[in-house]
């Protein structure tokens, strides 16, 4: 087996700095997921509707 990885090239890195990575998260919207109910999706099963 042949274990020799692609080192990235240097100049390339800056935009994975962590202090660049924390800025990106922070101006994220907050996560909204919307989970439906077991009912509710055996309901839409039932009548054929696409979730």
């Amino acid at each position: 087996m042949n274990f020799q990885f692609h080192t990235p090239f240097l100049s390339n890195s800056n935009q994975y700095h962590p202090d660049n990575l924390i800025t990106l998260t922070s101006n994220l919207p907050d996560p909204t997921i919307s989970v439906r109910t077991v009912d509710e999706v055996l309901k839409a099963i039932e009548q054929g509707k696409v979730m």
